[in-house]
């Protein structure tokens, strides 16, 4: 049947982790959860314009976030869990401390969600790793423990944690699965599942057929349209996968028969954790007519060092990368936008002083983040970063080991600036800036668009204003900037050619185009030689 799916532009996931772990303005991590905080994390997204809030309800392999029937760690073993002083322990503590002092924390914010007008569904993480870094913790799953012969365990497999992931050719392995959801939406009522294949995409041992992978995920999407089918027909199923296509594939995700055979109304394109607009949207949309299709935004756009598990140093994203990238979807196609991890902004370190940013999201930024037309009289910042889970992408691209031959980056721009109309607003000129690893006292790169070589100049500070100080240069030694004529700037991909002239060191990490308002915010440039 035809789902009405037309009403969801704006998506936001919700892991449930972060009501434990986060300062917030509802209250202090110091202090015990409390049903303020619960409901803070609803009343946030709803006034952001958000249109659903999808809520993943597990922590790892798998704790629930509710009173389980069928994994009752709450009515057992959790009374009297041992949570070391980690990140994992103190999440793990809290979680329990508040669903022990009687608290439904799903039940919570699923009322929470219906005040506010937002729809809520489920976002089921199809297999998780978070603490099986260590496994012996008392909060790994008993189903996990119990049954080692259902993992891949193959630490040759090049695939994403295959040596500890389950293998879903094994019934018992989507039984176990499809058990939660089912109690899930027999307890909860829910407007819509999403299926999460990014957490995390490695399902099967690498000698498992294609076709056998096709064959076991539809089965289990079957099940699922089922089980959700007992809530009434018309609620969509959403799936979040991969930002290549034949990458989404390979893993076994049918994705056209899906759609074509109703199985399938929402598919949202991730990048795994940072915001990338280095995707597929374009061939998704085209081999998926019949789906409502999603771009992803998450807090970052890079990620600079890990620190531990769940705790990393990231490379935020201010509301212009947002925006423009939001803008980018639009024009490739999307129907809409998908927020992911969008809350981390804030301090979620318990404290740690390693940890320097400690913002509050910027939610202003999700006004309107779907109004295709709205976005395109805004301030364009586009941005290309180095990628540090799962996909290798363009980049890092290390100009000194090519020698002089000319090397090309690819950056997704939302706007035909080639028309004057569109272009009228804006300065006559952008810039684009080079990041390099090291610094670039010595370097000399020419960079050409459609055939102009670009003039060299300087940029003091960031292109736009920017509160956030991790992953961010502290100078300009890492930086090479360039006059870019705006009129260059046309919609959809466009090449940059770069060539090494002189200097040593000179792999790229990060390239960003800026195009600014002839009436908003311009920073200095000054030529170089």
């Amino acid at each position: 049947m035809k789902r009405d799916i037309g009403k969801y532009n704006v998506l936001f996931n919700h892991d449930s982790t972060c009501v434990f772990c986060t300062n917030t303005p509802y209250q202090d991590v110091k202090d015990p959860v409390s049903v303020a905080q619960v409901q803070g994390f609803v009343d946030e997204v709803a006034a952001a314009g958000c249109d659903a809030l999808l809520l993943s309800p597990v922590w790892g392999q798998t704790i629930p976030m509710w009173d389980s029937d069928r994994v009752p760690l709450w009515r057992e073993k959790g009374k009297t869990l041992k949570c070391p002083d980690t990140f994992q322990g103190r999440v793990i503590s809290r979680t329990r401390d508040f669903l022990l002092a009687g608290n439904d924390f799903v039940g919570l914010t699923q009322k929470r969600a219906r005040e506010k007008g937002l729809a809520f569904f489920l976002t089921w993480r199809m297999f998780d790793v978070h603490g099986l870094d260590h496994p012996e913790d008392p909060w790994t799953s008993d189903f996990y423990k119990n049954h080692p012969e259902y993992r891949i365990g193959d630490p040759s497999d090049p695939g994403w944690n295959a040596a500890v992931s389950l293998d879903f050719r094994h019934p018992e392995v989507r039984a176990y699965q499809l058990g939660l959801i089912r109690e899930f939406v027999e307890r909860y009522p829910v407007d819509g599942i999403e299926l999460d294949f990014m957490r995390f995409p490695c399902f099967f041992a690498r000698a498992v057929p294609y076709e056998r992978r096709v064959a076991c995920l539809r089965d289990f999407l079957i099940e699922v349209r089922a089980i959700l089918d007992t809530r009434g027909t018309d609620r969509p199923i959403g799936v979040r996968v991969l930002q290549r296509w034949d990458l989404s594939l390979e893993i076994g995700l049918d994705l056209e028969a899906w759609v074509k055979d109703g199985l399938v109304d929402m598919v949202n394109i991730s990048s795994f954790y940072e915001t990338s607009t280095d995707n597929d949207l374009p061939i998704y949309r085209a081999r998926l007519p019949g789906a409502r299709i999603y771009g992803e935004i998450t807090q970052c756009s890079s990620v600079v060092k890990a620190i531990e598990l769940g705790l990393e140093h990231t490379r935020k994203c201010t509301p212009e990368i947002l925006r423009s990238t939001a803008q980018g979807f639009l024009a490739q196609g999307a129907d809409g936008i998908s927020l992911f991890n969008f809350v981390y902004y804030r301090d979620y370190s318990f404290g740690a002083h390693n940890k320097p940013d400690k913002f509050e999201p910027p939610f202003a930024a999700l006004k309107g983040i779907a109004d295709a037309r709205q976005l395109t009289t805004e301030p364009q910042h586009y941005v290309l970063a180095q990628q540090s889970w799962f996909l290798q992408g363009q980049l890092p691209l290390d100009l000194a080991r090519q020698g002089s031959r000319h090397l090309q980056l690819a950056l997704l721009v939302g706007m035909d600036f080639a028309q004057p109309a569109v272009r009228a607003p804006f300065h006559d000129t952008a810039v684009l800036r080079l990041q390099f690893e090291e610094p670039v006292a010595d370097l000399a790169v020419t960079v050409r668009r459609l055939g102009r070589v670009l003039k060299p100049c300087r940029v003091e500070g960031e292109l736009f204003p920017l509160p956030y100080r991790e992953g961010v240069p502290t100078d300009h030694t890492c930086y090479l900037d360039y006059e870019l004529p705006v009129e260059l700037l046309e919609r959809g991909l466009n090449c940059f050619t770069l060539r090494r002239d002189r200097g040593g060191a000179a792999v790229v990490k990060r390239l960003e185009v800026a195009v600014y308002r002839k009436d908003g915010y311009l920073p200095l440039l000054t030529a170089t030689a």
